[in-house]
């Protein structure tokens, strides 16, 4: 069935002008980038645009200093893109390993990449068809110019349409309250699983994860609990920026060009055991 859901009672959705009732539903609604509050703000981007852009762009300024900005800026770093990203806090990667998150920036920073933390933003504005993103750090107004900035300032969970009040499940500002295994505390037969989990990694592997555990409590009863442990962090960190644009043009896309490699983060089980961040140079 294809439409917008929301709850109607603890065990009820609408779908348009059907209501679907089941002994279990299960949130997995996903997030959405966190609006940002900041003059011009209009001009930003998200994740999802970068991903169907069809024109490669010269330059790009990341605002946030995430797992995203660094995906996407490893990707666009690689295809002679000049990437910036700006992170308001005094570390990149917040909550990661500050041993890996090291070598993270040192392999982004090679590549050209140029961070800026403690970056305050301003504002955004037009200038002579491009973007100038306006920020101040140690004191120092500063602005660099680009063809994109991108909104990578964190996600929050898409669950605002869900009238969540009516299915009897207690949230706060849209966070869930759930119980350790993954069950609204308020209505327990309402699992929550991905994004939609506040207190968990907003990682397309965690996710699988927590859908597995929330299929097996669902089967089996509630005897089934996430138990995540650490992350293995694996990126390309010895690569050289290629000075050149010649690969990247003509492609029409920041995808097509050779050699591109990205950093990502994958949950293994078999690591869950240490409580730090493996890092692995891809070769």
């Amino acid at each position: 069935m294809w439409g917008e859901a929301a709850f109607v009672a603890s065990n009820a959705v609408r779908v348009g002008a059907r209501e679907l009732e089941a002994r279990n539903i299960v949130t997995a609604t996903g997030s959405k980038p966190r609006p940002l509050s900041i003059p011009g703000s209009e001009f930003l981007t998200t994740s999802d645009d970068v991903l169907n852009d069809p024109v490669l762009p010269r330059a790009v300024v990341f605002i946030g200093g995430g797992v995203v900005a660094f995906e996407l800026g490893h990707v666009y770093a690689r295809a002679g893109v000049e990437d910036t990203v700006l992170e308001a806090l005094p570390q990149l990667l917040g909550g990661f390993d500050e041993d890996a998150v090291a070598q993270i920036r040192a392999g982004s920073e090679r590549l050209a990449i140029g961070i800026h933390t403690k970056a305050w933003i301003k504002k955004f504005e037009a200038a002579d068809g491009r973007l100038r993103v306006s920020f101040a750090k140690d004191g120092v107004e500063c602005s660099v110019d680009a063809d994109r900035a991108v909104n990578c300032a964190g996600r929050v969970a898409n669950v605002e349409g869900l009238d969540l009040g009516a299915g009897v499940i207690v949230h706060r500002e849209g966070r869930i309250e759930i119980d350790e295994h993954l069950r609204s505390r308020s209505n327990p037969d309402v699992y929550v699983c991905g994004d939609a989990v506040w207190n968990s990694p907003q990682l397309s592997p965690v996710a699988t994860y927590e859908g597995g555990i929330v299929g097996r409590n669902i089967v089996d009863g509630p005897r089934h609990r996430p138990d995540y442990g650490s992350l293995a962090l694996q990126h390309s960190g010895r690569g050289k920026r290629r000075n050149d644009r010649s690969q990247g043009e003509g492609t029409g896309s920041a995808h097509q060009g050779p050699r591109q490699r990205h950093a990502r983060l994958v949950l293994s089980q078999d690591l869950c055991r240490g409580g730090r961040m493996v890092e692995d140079n891809c070769r």
